[in-house]
C-alpha cells in the first residue's frame, strides 16, 4: 500500500496510524489539528499523535511492518508526539525507515523512536537520522527504550522546549547514547 501526497487535518485522537502494513510507503503525508480525545482509558500511550506508524508492542510479530517506510512528511499540531515510528538497525547506512520528515508546534515531543519491532538486534542497538523538530513544547525527539545502544544523527532541532532527550531503558553498566551531526539551536531563560 502506497500513501502518497496526502493531507490528513482534525481527526480526533491520532491523525494516521497504521500498524502490521508490510510494504507500507508513506511519503509526502501531512498531519496536523489532531484534536483531543475525551477518552478516560488508553489503550496506547501514542493515542494522540499525527502519526502512530509500526508503534504497538502487543501486536508484535516476526513481519510487523518490514520494508515499510515514511519520508519526507510533516507532523504538526498534535498533542501527544508528532510521529511515534521505529527506528533502524544500527550501521545500515541506506535505510529509509524514517526519513526527511519534520515535526513543528507540537505539544508534545516531535518524534518518538523506538527499536524495530521484528528486529531483534534492535534490543543491542538501533537509530534514527534525517528528522527535524521545532516548537515542540517537549523534546524535538526522545528515545527511552530498551537497547544496549541508541543513536541519532542528521538531525536538526529548533526551538523545542526541553531539547533532546537520549536514554536508554533496562538495566546494565554498558549503556551507550551517541548523537552526531545535530544541530540544536534556542536560547535560555
Amino acid at each position: 500500500m502506497d500513501v502518497l501526497n496526502t493531507a490528513v487535518i482534525g481527526h480526533y485522537s491520532v491523525g494516521v496510524y497504521s500498524q502490521q502494513s508490510s510494504d507500507t510507503v508513506i511519503d509526502g503525508l501531512f498531519v496536523g489539528d489532531i484534536k483531543e480525545n475525551n477518552y478516560d482509558f488508553y489503550l496506547f500511550a501514542d493515542t494522540e499523535a499525527c502519526i502512530s506508524f509500526c508503534s504497538q508492542t502487543i501486536v508484535q510479530n516476526d513481519q510487523n511492518c518490514q520494508g515499510s517506510r515514511i519520508v519526507n512528511s510533516i507532523a504538526t499540531g498534535c498533542k501527544y508526539a508528532g510521529f511515534v515510528v521505529q527506528g533502524y538497525t544500527c550501521d545500515v547506512t541506506n535505510s529509509e525507515t524514517f526519513k526527511n520528515n519534520v515535526a513543528h508546534s507540537i505539544k508534545g515531543s516531535g518524534a518518538l523512536v523506538i527499536p524495530m519491532l521484528d528486529d531483534v538486534n534492535s534490543k543491542n542497538c538501533y537509530e534514527a537520522s534525517d528528522f527535524s523538530a521545532y516548537k515542540c513544547t517537549e523534546q524535538g525527539v526522545a528515545t527511552n527504550f530498551d537497547s544496549n545502544e541508541i543513536r541519532i544523527h542528521d538531525m536538526v532541532f529548533v526551538d523545542n522546549q526541553m531539547g533532546v532527550t537520549i536514554q536508554t531503558g533496562g538495566i546494565g553498566a554498558q549503556r551507550l547514547m551517541k548523537m552526531y551531526n545535530v544541530s540544536i539551536y534556542g536560547e535560555s531563560s
